[in-house]
């Protein structure tokens, strides 16, 4: 297996149809994300308690749920992705919003913007792209910036382009993730990139998943994945 970030968010990774091995070669199916997950609305609003309202991009915004949910709540949302899928089919009040455009290429998406936005997306970049690629996403940014990143307790994933992917690691190859760090190393990375940290608004965001009960059903968004970052 290796990853292509113009082939990979197909149409089979978005319905749950990607296949990838286990070590002993057995294959399965990769169940990930989908175009609509109604667990955006309890992100949404945790975001409005922390985010003040203005101009948001969504990076790696998919079919662009998460950015109509803060639409509505009055952010003047645009989002970008790389997966033309996901792009095609998104909600029909959402398409002038959403841009088609690999963001490692340091696409023109008309900002900057008050707020820079995301979620599951720093661990599907390529660490060999990973400096480039948020230099823009900081350049597009007036101020704030959220990110959700998948991270690890254990071994580190790095791949590097062109090369073939272990079979231990095809499972979380399947899901897109080639930069799978401990949560350290993102906390030096964005101390290098001189950024400020703002951990008081990131224990409030974590005060709002501690407040309702269907936050169980939102694994991946607890303190050590979720940064509130300050230029």
């Amino acid at each position: 297996m290796q990853i292509d970030y113009d082939k990979h968010y197909n149409a089979a990774y978005w319905l749950g149809q990607q296949t990838y091995r286990d070590p002993s070669g057995k294959e399965h199916v990769y169940h990930g994300p989908s175009l609509v997950w109604e667990g955006f609305d309890l992100i949404a609003n945790a975001l409005t308690k922390i985010l003040p309202k203005g101009t948001l991009l969504d990076v790696g915004c998919g079919g662009g749920d998460l950015t109509r949910r803060m639409q509505h709540r009055g952010y003047d949302t645009k989002g970008v992705d790389i997966s033309r899928y996901a792009i095609e089919n998104a909600a029909a009040d959402m398409k002038d919003r959403l841009v088609l455009a690999d963001i490692s290429q340091k696409p023109d998406v008309g900002g900057p913007f008050d707020i820079v936005m995301a979620t599951d997306l720093l661990e599907h970049i390529y660490a060999e792209d990973i400096d480039e690629t948020f230099e823009w996403i900081k350049d597009n940014s007036k101020r704030f910036m959220f990110f959700c990143v998948a991270i690890t307790d254990g071994e580190e994933f790095v791949h590097k382009k062109g090369e073939e992917i272990p079979l231990r690691w095809e499972g979380t190859a399947a899901a897109g993730h080639v930069n799978v760090r401990r949560w350290q190393h993102w906390a030096k990375f964005f101390n290098r990139a001189q950024l400020k940290i703002r951990w008081d608004l990131m224990y409030v965001f974590q005060l709002e998943r501690e407040k309702h009960k269907d936050w169980k059903n939102t694994g991946g968004w607890d303190m050590p994945t979720t940064w509130v970052l300050e230029k």
